[in-house]
């Protein structure tokens, strides 16, 4: 198992000027090659983690999720981080917690503090923020595809046992344009290999042209 302090870690840069790659829940991931993703830098965020459990990074923002997962956190081989408002808990010494601002008073944009990050109504926010932090410049996104595909299909994965919020693909998409503009001030370019996604704002290309 592996240990950590009890104080919110500080990110280093060592991922300086690479390309990552992350791995979000949207159905298109699906009909993507992954495995030509072994060996490149993979953040996989909550479930996403059970199409890629070889990738270097896990990130959940949701207790819940790591509640009903926790086997599987457990499991992963690769650096889990996770965000709290509150102190960090004691009960988890196999996950990283980073800072995050309470609900009410998340900031725009993403943290330029390499101990916190920002995110509100999706996770995929929380790990942009830690791939800057990481100092990527280009990030490569899978599975964000801002909605159901033609079929209905909400997901590459089980349903989570909560529910959706009704309203949620608005809000996530309303938080994901306004990181648009946070990650392009910091020279950071992201583009989006998930065919058919409904999220305009990132340059829509195929994964196989960017491996």
């Amino acid at each position: 198992m592996r240990q950590r302090s009890h104080a919110h870690p500080r990110l280093t840069r060592e991922w300086q000027g690479e390309t990552a790659f992350l791995i979000a829940g949207g159905p298109s991931v699906l009909g993507q090659n992954l495995e030509a993703l072994r060996g490149r830098r993979v953040v996989v965020v909550n479930s996403s983690v059970y199409v890629a459990p070889w990738a270097d990074v896990l990130f959940s923002g949701d207790e819940r999720w790591e509640i009903n997962h926790r086997s599987t956190v457990k499991a992963f081989k690769g650096r889990v981080l996770s965000a709290t408002w509150g102190s960090v808990p004691y009960q988890c010494r196999y996950i990283e917690f980073l800072r995050k601002p309470k609900p009410g008073e998340v900031p725009a944009g993403l943290s330029s503090d390499p101990s916190e990050v920002f995110f509100k109504n999706t996770s995929v926010r929380g790990a942009i923020n830690v791939l800057c932090h990481l100092g990527v410049s280009r990030i490569v996104t899978l599975g964000l595809d801002g909605g159901p595909d033609a079929t209905g299909k909400t997901h590459h994965h089980a349903p989570h046992k909560w529910g959706r919020n009704p309203d949620g693909w608005r809000l996530q998409r309303d938080e994901l344009e306004g990181v648009a503009v946070a990650i392009k001030d910091r020279g950071v370019e992201l583009l989006n290999a998930s065919p058919g996604s409904k999220l305009s704002f990132w340059p829509i290309v195929e994964l196989k042209d960017v491996i």
